[in-house]
């Protein structure tokens, strides 16, 4: 994905502070449910942009009494270089939408990786841009990369097997920990006084 490339480049340098994805809209139920259906690809992106290996920190999900499998779920990481992440998923939500929201210390990045558009937001103002990107279609650059990877023998930009495990790995991990979750009772009650 153009947002995606052009992300890397730019905090290449920077250290992420904090990554929000977003892979919401309506599909079919999978028996696997949405994390292993649908956040693996999320996980790979935050693993790519972060730096390195994800931490799991909490899991919510929610929707297994109409499907097999969770219909959405909120999970929480933590990056290798220290960044704070949240992923949303979500099936059964009416508009799709695909986004991420980076964060380093002088700039805030919002993605829309469907529409192909990245916005640079600086930190110290209310200064917005728009961010340059590749005009390539994303299939066509992947088949690129592969074919490149292929015949210098060197993976520069794409993702390896080994990263596809790791996301896999991360993704059931996190479905177990929104079933162990939904099993286990609250460590506290608590509740909020809605006429104050």
């Amino acid at each position: 994905n153009p947002v995606v490339r052009a992300l890397a480049k730019l905090v290449r340098d920077d250290a992420v502070l904090a990554i929000d994805l977003r892979r919401v809209g309506a599909s079919r139920p999978c028996a696997v449910g949405v994390l292993v259906n649908l956040g693996v690809h999320d996980f790979d992106l935050a693993a790519y942009l972060g730096g390195g290996d994800l931490t799991l920190r909490g899991a919510v999900g929610f929707g297994r009494s109409m499907a097999p499998g969770l219909s959405g779920a909120h999970v929480f990481f933590s990056t290798a270089g220290g960044a704070a992440g949240h992923l949303y998923v979500d099936r059964t939500a009416p508009a799709k939408e695909r986004a991420i929201e980076l964060a380093t210390a002088r700039w805030v990045y919002e993605g829309d990786l469907l529409a192909h558009r990245l916005v640079r937001i600086a930190r110290s103002g209310a200064a917005r841009a728009d961010v340059p990107l590749p005009t390539d279609e994303p299939l066509a650059a992947q088949a690129a990369a592969m074919a490149d990877a292929l015949d210098s023998g060197a993976a520069r930009e794409i993702a390896m097997g080994d990263d596809g495990v790791r996301a896999l790995e991360l993704a059931e991990r996190a479905a177990a920990l929104c079933a162990w979750a939904a099993a286990s009772e609250p460590a506290e009650n608590l509740s909020v006084d809605a006429r104050r």
